[in-house]
């Protein structure tokens, strides 16, 4: 799913869990973290198994609006990743390095 503003809104209005990865091209990070966790056949099959959205934002071109939303996280930058799942006040945010056992686990001890 491509980001656009109020998701996340729109997901928790429907009751929907999301993991949102704020990413760019030029993320020597992010692009780590897709390949050592995000894109696992473990995370994306938990993702499935759980009816968790995954969120691409891609910051790769600068947008404002993408900006606006890492700001609402006191970021500025990438790479960020949000999870939420209904029963949670508020998004969890990741961490900034990413494994595959840290996103698993970011998912169940929310």
């Amino acid at each position: 799913v491509s980001w656009e503003k109020n998701i996340e809104e729109n997901f928790k209005k429907d009751s929907q869990a999301y993991l949102i990865n704020f990413t760019a091209a030029w993320c020597i990070t992010c692009q780590a973290n897709d390949k050592i966790a995000i894109s696992r056949p473990s995370v994306k099959e938990y993702l499935q198994q759980n009816d968790i959205k995954y969120i691409v934002a891609d910051w790769t071109n600068k947008d404002k609006e993408i900006l606006l939303a890492l700001e609402s996280y006191n970021r500025n930058g990438v790479p960020l990743y949000i999870f939420w799942k209904p029963g949670m006040q508020e998004s969890k945010i990741l961490p900034a390095i990413l494994t595959e056992q840290i996103l698993l686990d970011g998912f169940n001890n929310s």
